[in-house]
């Protein structure tokens, strides 16, 4: 494992398997990046606009990766 402090990742480890292949990722987010941590909990468009290009090029990036290569 990674990163042995993280306790979560239920459905990574259940799911990734990459001996076989199949990886998982999981990516946790504060919300103070894309949203309002008071009521009513609203998204900021602003800010969660500033998430985008980042957010697309990490999954880009996933799409892209190759075991091995």
């Amino acid at each position: 494992m990674t990163d042995g402090r993280f306790k979560g990742g239920y459905i990574t480890r259940r799911y990734g398997q990459p001996a076989a292949g199949v990886h998982a990722v999981q990516l946790e987010m504060c919300w103070s990046t894309y949203m309002d941590e008071q009521p009513p909990y609203e998204v900021d468009a602003p800010r969660a606009a500033l998430l985008e290009p980042l957010l697309r090029a990490l999954l880009q990036a996933a799409l892209d990766w190759r075991p091995g290569a």
